[in-house]
């Protein structure tokens, strides 16, 4: 879903809709960083996606990656989330 763009994004409830929307983008970015740290096979997922075979291929790996990251967060694994993050040490 687009944000309002000026002059209509000037109007205070779209102004506010463009908040929020923001905000949820930025926490699914977050999400994304996240499951690419933990799963490497999701960064730069080289797959050619030709077909709806293709397609529900890699929507099916990329829902493994997330059902296995639940999972271990639920069992409470040791996995370092901060890892992810661009100079963080261990």
């Amino acid at each position: 879903m687009p944000p309002y763009k000026k002059p209509a994004a000037l109007q205070r409830p779209n102004k506010s809709f463009n908040y929020y929307l923001s905000k949820i983008r930025i926490d699914i970015e977050h999400a994304f960083g996240i499951l690419k740290g933990r799963w490497k096979s999701l960064c730069g997922l080289r797959l050619s996606i030709m077909n709806n075979a293709q397609y529900q291929y890699a929507v099916e790996w990329i829902v493994a990656c997330v059902v296995l990251h639940n999972i271990l967060l639920e069992i409470g694994d040791d996995w370092n989330q901060g890892r992810w993050l661009v100079g963080a040490r261990e």
